[in-house]
């Protein structure tokens, strides 16, 4: 016997719950922090090749407390290697990042330009790393951060996804975020 269970609607944004929108407004937030919501999928809907799912799906979520924060590569700790190796520089970041956006965004500068290497992240993408092509040599050196940057909740380096769009309050427009290191 199935368990019926009453949800409150839902508007998503893409993949995102906006804080501007007329019925939030209305009938207040969908979704409250620490509350538990089923989200069901029918074995009548079909999928790519028009196939029907064997059986329903349904799966709980408990709503966890909202990030409106951007994140701030300042907090981030660097982790340097020695000069004349190919050892890894190691970010921790404060937060997990999208893991694509994450691959994309960094960089490493040197005297002559961007450092040829691999980045590489960790599957919960809280910490990063970087592998040079060559050999580092001693000197001083920039992580560079695309601030198309973005948390799991959508907030890049320049502004939070869901801003109030009434305040006067202006947000960056930089392209890019510095973290200057040296190697010893």
């Amino acid at each position: 016997r199935k368990q019926e269970t009453t949800v409150s609607k839902v508007w998503p944004g893409p993949g995102r719950i906006n804080q501007d929108r007329q019925p939030n407004f209305r009938f207040g937030h969908p979704l409250r922090e620490k509350g538990r919501y089923p989200l069901g999928v029918s074995n009548q809907w079909k999928d790519a090749q028009g196939l029907a799912l064997q059986n329903d799906f349904t799966k709980s979520f408990v709503v966890g407390k909202r990030d409106s924060l951007s994140p701030d590569p300042s907090q981030w700790k660097i982790h340097l290697p020695k000069a004349l190796s190919k050892e890894m520089l190691v970010i921790q970041l404060d937060e997990p990042l999208d893991i694509f956006l994450l691959t994309e965004s960094l960089h490493i500068a040197g005297g002559n330009g961007i450092i040829k290497g691999q980045f590489e992240v960790t599957l919960k993408t809280k910490t990063c790393s970087f592998t040079p092509a060559q050999p580092w040599a001693a000197g001083n050196y920039s992580l560079l951060i695309d601030s198309k940057l973005e948390d799991l909740a959508g907030n890049n380096l320049n502004r939070p996804f869901d801003r109030d769009i009434t305040t006067t309050k202006q947000h960056s427009t930089k392209e890019q975020y510095s973290r200057s290191f040296r190697i010893e």
